[in-house]
């Protein structure tokens, strides 16, 4: 019998361990130039150029923030798998963005900024 070369499947790491949150880290800073889509990404830019075009002209430079903000957020999620999904990062933004914009104008409404 041949022996066995396997190594033991790790251990998971808890999230207390600092290390746990450095390779998080490392990771996340790691460009993988090889998972880039320059097409994908272009296509987010007619709809920020419109934005900043129509905004500017009407004089209305707070629409093009928040308006390129959205763009910008809901694209970055759009590229984002999560579980092999990419609905699910999409419908985790579109809940937590209705959140803080309810949440935003409650307290605007009642004074509490």
């Amino acid at each position: 019998m041949a022996p066995n070369n396997e190594q033991p499947a790790a251990e998971p790491s808890s999230p207390a361990d600092p290390d746990v949150w450095l390779r998080a880290m490392r990771d996340a800073a790691r460009p993988k130039w090889s998972k880039i889509t320059i097409p994908g990404a272009l296509t987010c830019l007619p709809i920020i150029a419109a934005w900043l075009f129509v905004g500017m002209e009407w004089g209305h430079e707070w629409w093009v923030m928040y308006s390129i903000a959205g763009a910008v957020t809901a694209a970055f999620g759009a590229f984002q798998k999560l579980a092999q999904s990419r609905i699910r990062p999409m419908a985790i933004l579109l809940a937590g963005m209705a959140i803080a914009i309810w949440t935003g104008n409650v307290a605007g409404y009642f004074g509490w900024y």
